[in-house]
């Protein structure tokens, strides 16, 4: 089976197992309302009359055609047996305390396939009623068409002689119109012909006072003149060039509406000569012997009810599961966030890098380093190894983290992204490029006096680097949030300090504004050598994510791929299988590095690159990595 198809069998029955208690819940309701309707209703009986159609028999007309007649008949029939006036007559017969229309609910018909038989069936509490108004709507059937005998043809050759007369309006009409439309393109036809005369005329005299002109002095009267001349007759030339450009056109607009008023009469006259062949048909039959309808098979009265309560039980619980479901599937149709890595590809063109469960994000210190043997800091550490493997090709000494919106949780991101490739042994610098709403100090538990605005002061970046408590891990905090951010990370002391930080450590991770609402993310793209675009699931819409990331590669920054931020816990095998090893994992388990197979085989299911790993397993695509 091809892969989209299979991605869209498993979405759809996790869409059922997430709505299961809703789908459940409609089905017990429906069940018990099914129950007690059916409880508390009658049962119902049906019985049914058969009738038989006799077709006009004319001596011109085969047998065959004789049979199909009486079968076009029986349809017609089908529709007549619950007329009003019918079941006003039964109803009447009967005493019946009821309408025509109450009783029309209760009565069905239809033909019996190629043949000339009719089904008339009623339904009723009592079987007997039920017979006797099947075979009392027959027998009053019977004499109404008799008595529709005597009206049939005169009704039906009136019929004919009005629609011959409106078809004769028609075509009287459309020739005049015809008329008309010649009369126009004639008309049409001259004036072009009077325009292109006209139009050689002024040629010829152009050309000719051109010849003269070249004999004459230059700059005397005469030779001003007669430029004049050639001035005037060149506009002349050009007015009715255009005059002709209309008017052919406008004469094809002409020819092709006579045209169709020609096909149009033409249509007419057909029809024309079709109604009166029909018309002089039937004048023919007018005299002929009428078709009758009979009883082939009385109704009789039934011994079992129509259906039994369980079938109308198990009808209402699938009815209710059908609409449960589907109203489970609009739901999450009409949803437009990002829920899983398949929505990442098919929303953004890119590849998930890393899912990071919900937890508790306002900690005083990134959850790699205060719970390390949690399944959330093995997330971190699955993402740190997919980055890397994702840019083998290429030297990162930058990375850029941003979002769609705030509250992404793009900042927790970056400090346990930082925190992870310290435990790989790289030497990190996490810096605070927030300028409007800056965060990343808190998840350090420092504050952001003195950071990256006084460097660009100063232009010292060293002096103002903080010691985070993790071993591997600086962090130049925000500074005084100025008033203008924009034009603080476009100075070109910014791409110097973004050099300067590179020289201090292997990898510097940047924690920007949501690309969407400042400039100020889409300026330090520019900059950076990567872009790690984190999404929160079900939060962050397919178009926002979208735009951002227009908005991106727009820098002609390399987007690294995407975090799924704050995935709920629906059993997924990858976190299940970090949740049990780490639980018994010794002390030291935080401080090695994340095992290649299968962190290879997640990102091979998620990830954009298909690269090799190195046998020795030595796949760091940074500069100067610590032993």
């Amino acid at each position: 089976m091809p892969r989209d198809e299979t991605l869209e069998l498993r979405w759809f029955f996790a869409v059922i197992c997430r709505w299961a208690w809703l789908i459940a819940g409609c089905i017990l309701l429906a069940v018990a309302v099914a129950l007690f309707v059916t409880s508390s209703t009658p049962p119902t009986y049906e019985a049914t009359a058969t009738l038989l159609v006799a077709p006009v028999e004319q001596a011109n007309t085969s047998e065959i055609n004789t049979l199909m007649a009486g079968e076009r008949l029986a349809l017609t029939y089908v529709q007549m047996l619950k007329g009003r006036s019918t079941l006003e007559t039964v109803v009447s017969r009967l005493g019946l305390e009821e309408t025509p229309e109450s009783l029309e609910k209760r009565i069905q018909t239809q033909p019996v396939a190629d043949t000339q038989l009719v089904r008339v069936t009623a339904r009723d509490t009592s079987p007997g009623q039920a017979a006797l108004i099947a075979n009392t709507i027959g027998e009053v059937f019977i004499d109404y068409a008799k008595a529709l005998q005597e009206d049939r043809y005169r009704i039906e050759i009136l019929s004919k002689e009005e629609k011959i007369e409106a078809q004769r309006t028609l075509i009287e009409e459309t020739q005049s119109q015809v008329g008309a439309a010649s009369a126009k393109k004639i008309s049409g036809t001259t004036e072009l012909a009077r325009l292109q005369g006209l139009l050689d005329d002024y040629r010829t005299t152009s050309r000719a006072l051109q010849l003269e002109v070249l004999h004459e002095e230059p700059g005397t009267a005469r030779s001003a003149t007669l430029q004049a001349e050639i001035a005037r007759l060149s506009e002349l030339i050009a007015g009715t060039q255009a005059e002709i450009q209309v008017l052919s056109a406008t004469t094809l607009q002409d020819q092709a509406e006579l045209a169709r008023l020609e096909d149009t009469l033409a249509d007419y006259r057909s029809d024309y000569r079709v109604l009166q062949q029909s018309y002089e048909q039937v004048r023919l039959t007018a005299s002929q012997v009428p078709g009758t309808v009979v009883i082939a098979e009385r109704a009789h009265e039934p011994r079992q009810p129509v259906q039994s309560r369980m079938q109308y039980i198990l009808l209402a619980g699938v009815v209710a599961m059908l609409v449960a479901s589907g109203a489970a599937l609009l739901i999450e149709y009409l949803d437009d966030s990002i829920r899983t890595p398949e929505d990442v590809s098919r929303a953004l063109g890119l590849g998930t890098l890393g899912m990071i469960a919900q937890f508790g994000e306002e900690q005083a210190k990134p959850v790699v380093a205060s719970q390390p043997h949690s399944s959330t800091a093995e997330a971190f550490r699955v993402l740190a190894t997919n980055i890397r493997l994702s840019s083998m090709d290429s030297r990162l000494r930058t990375i850029l983290v941003t979002s769609p919106a705030p509250a992404d949780g793009k900042s927790v991101v970056a400090a346990n992204l930082a925190v992870a490739m310290a435990g790989a042994g790289l030497r990190v610098v996490a810096v605070d490029a927030d300028l409007r709403s800056s965060r990343l100090h808190v998840l350090f538990g420092l504050n952001r006096e003195w950071g990256l605005t006084d460097a660009l002061w100063q232009d010292n970046a060293r002096r103002y680097l903080k010691s985070t408590g993790v071993e591997g891990v600086r962090f130049l905090a925000s500074g005084k949030l100025p008033l203008d951010p924009v034009s603080v990370v476009s100075s070109p002391r910014m791409k110097k300090l973004l050099d300067d930080l590179a020289q201090e450590a292997d990898l510097v991770i940047i924690d920007s504004p949501p690309v969407l609402l400042v400039a100020d993310t889409a300026i330090l793209a520019a900059e950076a050598d990567g872009v790690l675009l984190v999404v929160r699931e079900g939060r962050t819409g397919r178009q926002p994510a979208r735009r951002a990331v227009e908005a991106l590669r727009q820098a002609r920054t390399p987007l690294l791929g995407v975090v799924l931020n704050g995935v709920r816990d629906r059993g997924d095998r990858y976190y299940g299988y970090y949740g049990a090893s780490d639980q018994g994992a010794d002390a030291g388990l935080a401080q090695r590095r994340v095992q290649v197979p299968r962190l290879l085989s997640w990102s091979l299911r998620y990830g954009k690159d298909r690269r090799s790993v190195p046998k020795n397993g030595s796949f760091w695509p940074f500069h100067n990595v610590r032993s």
